[in-house]
């Protein structure tokens, strides 16, 4: 709700938040969710290398599931993905998304919030 309120700082922190938390808990849907909402943001904000990766860590975390992206989720997704793409070209786009897919967990976790990553890589 905060990012179609055209509040971008208000909702990077709230899927930093669901981030931190889906981390804890382990559930790898909503860290896919939120690193999708961070992609978005990060496009809103015209930073579309961070969001082609944040999309890469994305679909790395719901491919470990063998899930698909239900709806509105895939619209999204989908929006998102063709904005980076256009903007960045596609060579430029497909570097950087796939970036991110072959991230440890802990260090694709540590560049969608920013900061470094202390624990010892995790396959993702």
């Amino acid at each position: 709700m905060l990012r179609q309120d055209n509040d971008p700082d208000g909702a990077r922190a709230s899927f930093d938040a669901a981030q931190r938390i889906s981390r804890r808990s382990g559930y790898l849907f909503d860290l896919a969710y939120a690193s999708l909402g961070l992609a978005c943001v990060a496009a809103d904000l015209g930073d579309p290398r961070r969001a082609a990766e944040l999309h890469g860590a994305a679909q790395a975390f719901l491919d470990r599931m063998g899930e698909p992206w239900p709806e509105p989720e895939a619209r999204y997704r989908r929006d998102g993905l063709h904005k980076v793409a256009t903007s960045l070209g596609q060579e430029q786009f497909q570097r950087a998304y796939a970036k991110r897919t072959v991230l440890s967990l802990d260090k694709a976790l540590a560049q969608a919030s920013g900061k470094p990553s202390t624990r010892a890589d995790l396959p993702v």
